[in-house]
């Protein structure tokens, strides 16, 4: 199983925002505060259950949202069918 893809809406410094992963090991650079290690927390979020703050939305913006795409599940994990993508999303509203 890999993550294939993240996408944040209003979630820290994202707006909206998409990042396309590949297989294996994957090089997050970028300047100070330009959000990697939102990034980084943004799937620790999802994987602990952890619930949106305040300090988690972006300012003037009531909800938010990260999406993670993963790829080829064990079928044993989730009882999914072979090749079939999983997503999770959780929303603040």
């Amino acid at each position: 199983m890999w993550v294939s893809e993240i996408t944040l809406n209003n979630f820290r410094c994202f707006s909206d925002a998409s990042l396309q992963l590949s297989k294996g090991i994957n090089l997050i650079i970028g300047s100070n505060n330009s959000g990697k290690s939102t990034l980084l927390k943004s799937i620790l979020w999802l994987q602990l259950g952890f619930t949106l703050n305040n300090k988690d939305l972006r300012i003037f913006h009531n909800s938010g949202y990260v999406q993670l795409y993963l790829k080829e599940v064990n079928q044993n994990f989730l009882n999914l069918n072979p090749g079939q993508d999983i997503l999770f999303k959780l929303e603040r509203l």
